[in-house]
């Protein structure tokens, strides 16, 4: 199932001899978060510029 899931989000079978399984959940884990689906089963980009209003939140 892992191996499904990281050759869905673009790793490919080479990747595997150097990535350890723990690398590869956390590629999925950070693959996902970064991109979301809409209903129609689009991806959308949720990751965006920081603004200056950010930083002074911070």
């Amino acid at each position: 199932m892992l191996m499904l899931g990281a050759l869905e989000r673009g790793l490919s079978l080479r990747d595997f001899k150097d990535l350890t399984p723990g690398m590869l959940l956390d590629y999925i884990i950070t693959y996902n978060n970064e991109r979301r689906y809409d209903a129609d089963g689009d991806t959308r980009e949720t990751v965006r510029q920081a603004t200056q209003v950010d930083f002074d939140r911070f």
